[in-house]
């Protein structure tokens, strides 16, 4: 009887973890490495769903030439595209600091990630990222 009740205590606490499905993470600052980063595009030891956020110095170009460097988030999705593992890229300026973000699969193909700051607690609006056969985009519903 005591086995049977830990076993569907046991079955409704996975249940519940894959209705949430948020997930926090910690943002790897990476400005320390300067205009020397290299976007890491491997899946080598990286598994189906997983997401990564970096935060980068990057050069200001285009709209943003005025600026010398900007502070860039690098958001690394893993799915499977054609049979093998696949590191999706896509960047998010923002001049706000965050250490912290969560993520949601909405679908499939739809992960929700959102930036935080633990000490201020400012956070973005709910970005959704998508993949696109090889590429990935932002959905704007």
């Amino acid at each position: 009887m005591k086995k049977n009740f830990l076993s569907l205590i046991l079955i409704a606490s996975i249940a519940c973890a894959f209705q949430h499905g948020e997930t926090f993470i910690d943002i790897h600052d990476m400005r320390a490495l300067g205009f020397n980063y290299s976007i890491d595009t491997a899946t080598t030891g990286h598994y189906l769903g997983e997401v990564i956020i970096n935060r980068v110095t990057g050069q200001g170009d285009g709209v943003n030439a005025r600026h010398d460097s900007l502070d860039l988030y690098n958001v690394h999705f893993f799915k499977n595209y054609q049979g093998h593992l696949k590191n999706y890229l896509l960047l998010i300026s923002d001049t706000t600091s965050y250490n912290q973000a969560s993520y949601k699969w909405v679908t499939d193909s739809i992960v929700s990630v959102q930036l935080l700051n633990s000490k201020t607690k400012k956070q973005t609006k709910p970005i959704r990222l998508v993949q696109m056969g090889a590429t990935a985009g932002i959905d704007n519903k």
